[in-house]
Order: C-alpha cells, then structure tokens, then sequence
C-alpha cells in the first residue's frame, strides 16, 4: 500500500480506538440516573440499530473506497442513497443509545456535546474533500440525502 493509503487507514483505526476508548470511560464510571424501564428498551433498540447501521454501511463500501484517497466511486446506493455519513450517525446512535441503556448522565451529555460535535466536524472536513474530488457528482448528491 501507498504512504497516502496507510495513512489514511491508521487515521480512521485510530478514530475507532477512540472511540472505543471513550465509550469504555463514560459507559463505566459515570454516575447513573434511575429511568424507566421503556426509556432503557429505547437505549438497548437505538445501542443495536446503530450497529446495524454501522455494519450496512460498511457493507455498502469496499476498503478500497472507504479508505483511500486514490478511490474514483462515489457510493450513492444502499443506505448511501438516504444518509451520507451513515458510519458517523451510526456511532452517535450506538454511543446515545448505551448512554441510555446504562442510564449514564455523563454518556449521554458527553455524546450530545462532545461526541456529535467532533463526529459533524469529521464529516464537513471529509466532504471538503469529497466535493473536491467528485466536484458536482457530490453537490448533487449532498441535495438528495440526510446527514
């Protein structure tokens, strides 16, 4: 693999142990709020959707286009064709649905201010990008989804 391509993996591997990092902190040794048990199902349904979510869009991606910089395919099917950052809204939906389901204040203040911000952040800079190389492939594209 190019420099370009191993560096552009090592960023987003090092995203996802980020990630994990933060969610194992938050999750684990933050003070709990007593909820209802139906507000705990919704965390557990939105902790699973997010997964799913984030395996489709995976999915719907090759390493090659996902990863690397030299790709030409812009992915606009299967979950690609309603969100365009269905990998971020899948982490913000995985990481608001444990806070719920743990019934963890600091998980879910900590996604809604912290998490989401940097996860939207990511997203403009990758569409800079995106837009960049695709040029009005992409601006079109932006018009016809969510997020």
């Amino acid at each position: 693999m190019p420099n370009t391509q191993n560096s552009i993996l090592n960023r987003s591997l090092v995203r996802v142990f980020i990630y994990a990092i933060v969610f194992f902190l938050i999750q684990f040794f933050s003070s709990q709020y007593e909820g209802p048990t139906w507000l705990e199902t919704v965390g557990i349904i939105m902790f699973f959707l997010g997964i799913t979510m984030y395996t489709i869009g995976l999915n719907n991606l090759s390493i090659q286009t996902a990863f690397f910089e030299s790709s030409k395919t812009l992915v606009t099917t299967g979950i690609y064709s309603i969100v365009r950052h269905p990998l971020y809204t899948a982490v913000a939906i995985t990481y608001l649905g444990a806070g719920i389901w743990n019934q963890s204040i600091a998980g879910i203040l900590t996604t809604l201010f912290i998490l989401i911000p940097v996860l939207f952040y990511f997203a403009r800079e990758e569409e800079k990008d995106l837009i960049t190389r695709f040029g009005e492939d992409y601006i079109n594209y932006k018009k016809k989804t969510l997020f």
